[in-house]
């Protein structure tokens, strides 16, 4: 998670809930966009996962190289100072720690 705190202007990728997706979401403003792949997380299993964005906003998710989910969204803000930046760990309340 990159942002200024929950909910604002963060770019965060993580897993959907409890299901086996990965979820890239990216705040601007009051307007939150994802992008969602299907199930691709196999537990207990080393993956490289890396999403890309170019400057009109398309946006590709990949897990071990192969993209798995392609979608226009929205590009995060610039000129923000995103001071709450974290791996494995969410600014949201309640939100678990990463188990892996």
């Amino acid at each position: 998670e990159l942002g200024r705190g929950p909910d604002a202007e963060t770019v965060a990728l993580s897993r959907r809930g409890s299901t086996d997706c990965l979820e890239l979401t990216i705040v601007r403003g009051s307007k939150s966009q994802s992008l969602v792949t299907p199930s691709v997380i196999r537990d207990r299993t080393f993956m490289h996962v890396a999403a890309t964005q170019d400057a009109a906003g398309q946006t590709s998710l990949y897990v071990d190289g192969i993209a798995q989910a392609t979608a226009t969204l929205q590009t995060p803000a610039s000129g923000i100072v995103r001071s709450r930046c974290y791996l494995g760990k969410s600014s949201t309340a309640g939100v678990p720690l990463l188990q892996g």
